[in-house]
């Protein structure tokens, strides 16, 4: 059986650390892209199941990885995590995000929702 692979776009982090092995526990390939351009250049070449995305990120924010998804890839679970609380919720759903949490947000939730 393939594992569901989940492209994670996230500065490194110890929240980042956690996720990557709570994924990882549960059955998820992870990728990782450090910022959007990456992330972007990733999309093109990939299939993903799933996208994990920070927010506020260098070289792309989440809605601009979001706008850019929409172009070349079919539907796909879009989870965004903001840390700094930009008050973006409602555009970034707008855009296509399937959720959108706030930081601090429990890992658990996130694999529930993968899967």
């Amino acid at each position: 059986m393939n594992k569901s692979k989940i492209l994670l776009v996230m500065e490194q982090s110890s929240f980042r650390d956690e996720l990557i092995q709570e994924l990882g526990c549960n059955g998820f390939e992870v990728v990782n892209a450090y910022d959007g351009l990456e992330a972007i250049k990733l999309l093109r070449k990939n299939s993903f199941d799933g996208i994990i995305a920070q927010f506020s990120i260098k070289r792309a924010d989440a809605l601009e990885l979001i706008l850019n998804i929409k172009d070349f890839t079919r539907k796909i679970p879009i989870i965004v995590i903001d840390f700094k609380k930009s008050n973006m919720e409602e555009e970034v759903k707008k855009a296509g995000a399937t959720h959108f949490f706030y930081f601090p947000v429990n890992i658990k939730t996130i694999v529930k929702l993968l899967k």
